[in-house]
């Protein structure tokens, strides 16, 4: 939002105020509104999420061009509900792909029917990578509506890319010597952690000095945190596996470590994924679609079958063991990062699509 700000650009937010923070706040260009919640009885909170939604994009009608909702659930129904008023285009940026993602869940909701009717009123599609288009193409979406734009991230300084910045951010952080792995994301199912942590268990048998560092907090959907810590436990490593919890500096992390680990079955575009780019990680990363996206095997990244353990430990082992390979592959990664996934590229792709969006309605 501040980047919106410091470009002259007014942004109104609607959220749900599960933090129990104020109803309303204004700070600046930002103007946010946070609609009641009860408890978290998530059909209840939707509900009425959405008749506030509804009610505050009529009410600052005046106040917006452009309605940017997050996923397309209950934000584009409220968005395409108030526009038969307000004649302001949605734009809906959608977020995860595959077997669970949006296009998947929105078929086997409640009056799909209806809701897909709806969504063809929406003005523009922002979509994280090409089998996202593919899977809002299949909703009867044209594909001229549809923008494919990657996340983008702040690109850490050359400076601390470096073997001497990688030992004073371990020395400063406490963490440990030797070889050093890190994921960061969501303690869920889908992110295949078990058999990161028992591929782990098998590197220590050559790799003796090497620990995982598992950031991230445990998921309300599909959590999978307990498990994860009893196996750690049952395979006898807890002393080389350390659950760090959710952690605002997450590049810091990345950059300290020896290899970053995304082994999941099912992305959107991944948030640490851009951003090991960025820092110029050796990279570790399933097959799936939405990371083949980014990463290119063996150019900047090693890409492993998912939940193919063996194939896993390779890789480990190929990191560990060959430091030319490893750096090389950091370095076209955050080539690639400097090519594609700066921030500054994001925000104005963001910017473009909602002037189309502007003019496509007017």
């Amino acid at each position: 939002m501040d980047a919106f700000s410091s470009r002259g650009i007014r942004t109104l937010v609607i959220t749900r105020n599960y933090a129990g923070l104020s109803l309303e706040e204004i700070s600046g260009s930002i103007h946010v509104l946070r609609s009641p919640t009860f408890g978290r009885v998530l059909g209840i909170n939707g509900i009425i999420y959405f008749i506030y939604s509804v009610r505050q994009l009529l009410r600052f009608r005046a106040r917006y061009d452009v309605v940017h909702c997050q996923q397309l659930f209950g934000p584009a129904m409220a968005a395409v509900f108030a526009g038969f008023v307000t004649k302001k285009p949605a734009v809906v940026r959608v977020t995860l792909s595959g077997g669970t993602g949006e296009a998947a869940a929105v078929r086997k909701m409640p009056f799909s029917g209806i809701r897909l009717r709806l969504l063809r009123r929406v003005r523009r599609w922002i979509v994280l990578n090409g089998e996202m288009r593919e899977e809002i193409e299949g909703l009867g979406i044209s594909r001229e509506r549809i923008r494919v734009i990657y996340n983008g991230t702040d690109l850490p300084d050359p400076s601390n890319i470096t073997a001497k910045y990688k030992e004073d951010l371990r020395n400063e952080m406490e963490l440990p010597s030797g070889f050093l792995g890190v994921f960061a994301g969501r303690l869920s199912e889908e992110k295949n952690l078990d058999v990161l942590i028992r591929a782990w268990a098998s590197l220590l048998a050559s790799v003796s000095d090497s620990y995982l560092l598992i950031i991230g907090g445990d998921s309300a959907y599909r959590g999978v945190g307990a498990d994860l810590r009893e196996l750690a436990e049952r395979l006898g490593i807890t002393r080389h596996v350390r659950f760090l919890g959710h952690q605002p500096n997450v590049k810091d992390y990345i950059l300290a470590s020896d290899v970053f680990v995304l082994p999941s079955s099912a992305e959107g575009m991944s948030n640490s994924l851009v951003e090991a780019f960025s820092c110029g990680a050796s990279i570790i990363a399933s097959d799936i679609r939405a990371n083949m996206e980014l990463c290119e095997h063996g150019s900047d990244s090693l890409v492993v079958s998912v939940r193919n353990e063996a194939a896993l430990l390779n890789a480990l082992q190929k990191v560990s063991s060959d430091k030319a390979f490893a750096e090389k592959i950091g370095r076209n990664a955050r080539a690639k990062a400097e090519r594609l996934l700066s921030r500054e590229n994001m925000i104005a792709s963001y910017i473009s699509v909602y002037q189309e969006a502007a003019k496509d309605n007017g």
